[in-house]
């Protein structure tokens, strides 16, 4: 599984050319996810995070983002009803 694709961007890719070509294709993406530790920009939009799960979307990037919305949120847990 490691040298088949380069990365989560390529293993998408094909996934979007051909969703029914290979069902394992969302395994590659999901061992990028877990494993990719590269930073990435994170984005967010009107629906939420931006990205590319594997690329964009990983457990590490995950990691840093929560506890900065924690951050931001707290005051808002301290405000009276």
């Amino acid at each position: 599984m490691a040298n088949k694709y380069p990365d989560a961007a390529a293993s998408w890719k094909e996934l979007l050319l051909n969703p029914y070509a290979d069902k394992k294709l969302l395994a590659y993406a999901e061992r990028f996810a877990m494993e990719n530790t590269c930073p990435a920009e994170i984005v967010f939009g009107t629906s939420g995070w931006r990205g590319e799960i594997g690329s964009d979307f990983t457990f590490n990037n995950v990691r840093i983002v929560i506890p900065a919305i924690d951050f931001k949120r707290e005051p808002f847990l301290k405000l009276p009803n």
